[in-house]
């Protein structure tokens, strides 16, 4: 009896001890679906890119949260102290485009993710210098819904007779460099960041923005 009780506590040591133990796993997006299509290289349906080509990437940053961290000033020696709580005072989506040859960037802070909102930012666009005098522009987007290739493709090239829409496949919107801005500046000026409210967080990322583009440089 004292052998079998023995038996069974053994088991259930091993059991428990196994449901603590920490497993790793690996993910990532297969080759076959993170293949780089040809127009998002040095060349486009077989022709090279020349100067006179210009290179947009574009998409959004949903879901940026306005909030409010309560925080301890510092003081010498001791550094800022911020407090896990924090006060929320709504959201709003930042639509960027980045200029891969020269790496400016434009973008519009609005509350709701649209089409019409994102149509808007690439007039604004289109209106600059550099894409106005272009002998091509091509603009490098995911399948979002606010520029999804079932109907801003269309509309892009009714709007413009220089310009191409490029959109990457499937779960490969890292490809697109405008997401490395959007790294820079999560790091730079949101993460622990307070805001009071979504213009005050809407005026931080347009700061920023303009900070960036007065020593603009492209992504290697």
């Amino acid at each position: 009896m004292y052998g079998f009780l023995r038996s069974l506590f053994l088991f259930r040591e091993s059991t428990f001890k196994a449901s603590l133990t920490h497993y790793t796993t690996r993910s990532g997006v297969c080759p076959e679906s993170c293949a780089c299509p040809r127009s998002v290289q040095r060349n486009v349906d077989g022709e090279n890119l020349t100067d006179g080509d210009v290179v947009i990437c574009a998409d959004e940053k949903t879901a940026i949260k306005a909030r409010s961290r309560h925080r301890s000033p510092p003081e010498p020696g001791t550094p800022l102290h911020v407090k896990h709580e924090y006060d929320r005072h709504g959201g709003c989506t930042y639509q960027a485009t980045l200029i891969v040859g020269t790496g400016e960037v434009y973008g519009q802070c609005v509350t709701r993710n649209t089409r019409a909102n994102f149509e808007r930012l690439v007039e604004d666009v289109m209106n600059h210098p550099l894409c106005s005098m272009a002998d091509r522009v091509f603009w490098i987007l995911d399948n979002g819904t606010a520029h999804h290739p079932n109907t801003f493709t269309g509309w892009l090239k009714k709007q413009y007779d220089n310009v191409e829409g490029v959109h990457l496949p499937k779960g490969a919107s890292w490809l697109n460099q405008i997401e490395l801005y959007f790294s820079v500046l999560t790091r730079k000026t949101l993460t622990g960041g307070s805001f009071e409210s979504i213009v005050e967080l809407m005026h931080q990322i347009a700061g920023f923005e303009v900070l960036w583009n007065a020593v603009p440089e492209p992504f290697e």
